[in-house]
């Protein structure tokens, strides 16, 4: 019998992979972010160039070409434009009638004339109702000038001197406690955070503290029902120290994850708002405007990094703030400056298209662009005028086939005999009488 060989433990191997040795053990290396965040803060300042410039572009197009294009164009032919006006307008009215014609034919498997028919029978009472809801409206007018209200107008401020937050009132105009207690708790939950997103901003604009919605909904109930029933209990007593357990039971982890994220949106929203509202900001530049459309959509969608990014951008333009900002968000400023890039320029090519670009540069040569742009507006002139000739021809031919086959399908309607009833068959075989 052979001796048996034990094997002995392999030796502990470094193993490599991608030009890293691992011998199964961890460490952690101090990376320097000076030249990432040199890097990063490079390509934001470089884009920021490149949208400022696009943006100055857009800019005057819109507030010099184009306003001072119109008032040229409409001085030298306000007459030829306002014939394109109205020939657009008809051709575009006959287009949808015949593609009314189109789809009814298409749908219901009929001919073209009984198409054309039931669309033309479909707009004149459309019409007709159009004329009575026309005329109900200014008999109602009548009615409330002749009988005007002697009611006062309702206050504006509540007992304490507060502006109401919804007007008239501190709940929306069209609030029912009765519905709010029957919702789900879903539905609660919308509203609620509504009454908070809305009464931000109130705090922001009054200085005044908003009153806690709570209150007002057992304030609501005890109007409406005299101090009685709440969210779910049977009396408001019941619902205030349902509301205190509720406060001293512990908070979950996850709430007070979503707690600690709602209080940042919020907080740095609040900011910003102070520094881009345009009612606080009268000397708003584009950018700013730019910078406030970005805010609203990131708060909708309560994306805090962006919120952060905006932020960012902000304190970057005011005053050069970059060395407190973490890289990440530089990154996301990049990407979101990168984003809005893309849609000016998008806009740009639009407006390079338009005859008023650079309009203010041809100024010294207009006699020449005056013949070249009545040309083109002849054309466009011509053009309509041919397609509103097809499409009257094509509709008359449809009146007149319909008003030819009107008096046939009458006379069938009439000599249709009416269907007699069948009785039923006789059963057969050994159960017949």
């Amino acid at each position: 019998m052979g001796r048996i060989r034990k094997k002995k433990p392999a030796a502990k191997s470094t193993v490599r992979r991608a030009g890293l040795a691992w011998s199964g053990s961890f460490s952690i290396v101090a990376i320097d972010e000076g030249p990432l965040r040199t890097g990063v803060l490079s390509e934001y300042h470089h884009v920021e160039v490149q949208l400022s410039t696009a943006r100055e572009e857009l800019e005057n197009f819109e507030t010099g070409d184009r306003p001072a294009f119109l008032r040229w164009e409409l001085s030298k032919f306000g007459l030829l434009l306002t014939q394109i006006r109205d020939l657009t307008a008809a051709v575009a009215e006959k287009d949808r009638i015949l593609d009314a014609v189109d789809q009814e034919a298409y749908w219901s498997r009929c001919s073209e004339t009984t198409a054309y028919r039931r669309v033309m029978e479909a707009r004149h009472r459309s019409d007709a109702h159009s004329e009575e809801e026309d005329l109900d409206d200014e008999a109602e007018a009548e009615c409330e000038s002749g009988n005007p209200s002697e009611s006062d107008e309702a206050p504006s401020v509540d007992e304490r001197g507060r502006p109401y937050v919804f007007g008239t009132s501190h709940l929306p105009p069209d609030f029912d406690i009765d519905d709010f207690d029957r919702s789900s708790k879903t539905v609660k939950k919308q509203f609620r955070e509504f009454y908070g997103d809305f009464t931000d901003l109130y705090e922001i604009f009054t200085g005044c503290e908003a009153p806690r919605l709570d209150d007002l909904l057992d304030e609501a109930r005890g109007k409406k029902h005299g101090g009685a029933a709440s969210e779910g209990s049977s009396s408001a007593e019941e619902a205030t120290g349902n509301r205190r357990r509720e406060q001293q039971r512990p908070a979950k982890p996850a709430d007070l994850a979503a707690e600690h994220l709602e209080a940042r949106i919020k907080e740095i929203y609040r900011r910003l708002v102070r520094q881009l509202h345009p009612d606080l900001n009268r000397k708003q530049t584009a950018r700013e405007r730019e910078l406030w459309h970005e805010m609203q959509a990131a708060y909708r969608d309560r994306d805090l990094e962006r919120l952060e990014a905006v932020s960012g951008r902000l304190e970057v333009g005011l005053n050069g703030a970059s060395s407190s900002l973490p890289v990440q968000i530089i990154l996301r400023m990049v990407r979101d400056l990168r984003d809005a890039l893309k849609g000016l320029r998008g806009a740009l090519n639009t407006a390079r298209k338009s005859p008023a670009w650079n309009f203010r540069t041809k100024a010294a040569d207009l006699v020449k662009y005056e013949a070249k742009r009545r040309q083109q507006l002849e054309s466009e002139h011509a053009k309509l005028t041919q397609q509103l000739a097809y499409r009257t021809m094509e509709l008359a031919d449809l009146e007149t086939r319909s008003k030819r086959s009107a008096p046939r399908q009458a006379q069938k309607a009439k000599a249709k005999p009416a269907a007699r009833k069948r009785s039923p068959a006789a059963p057969q075989g050994e159960f017949s009488f």
